[in-house]
């Protein structure tokens, strides 16, 4: 059976990529539940992304909203720049697609 970090990791991987590409983000990690393999049915993707200088709130909604419709679930997309000390947790289950 495929898990969402199988299907996120594996056949969305350059899509996923490319989406990042398009909404000023350099780099993009899986992180959370899902990047640690214990998501359930209920659960959202967590994805922490790097942006470039430049970007704006519109272009981690546009990449959330990119997100969001290919992989069918609902999902949360985090700034690097924006991570306070409580979410520091997150780098340490993060894998970098």
């Amino acid at each position: 059976m495929r898990t969402s970090r199988d299907s996120v990791l594996g056949e969305h991987r350059e899509a996923i990529l490319a989406a990042a590409a398009r909404n000023k983000a350099d780099s993009i990690a899986l992180v959370g539940s899902v990047a640690r393999g214990d998501d359930t049915d209920d659960s959202d993707c967590d994805l922490l992304a790097r942006f470039i200088e430049g970007a704006s709130l519109f272009d981690q909604a546009g990449l959330k909203l990119d997100l969001e419709k290919m992989l069918g679930c609902k999902l949360d997309v985090l700034s690097v720049d924006g991570l306070k000390d409580k979410h520091s947790g997150l780098l340490a289950d993060a894998i970098s697609l």
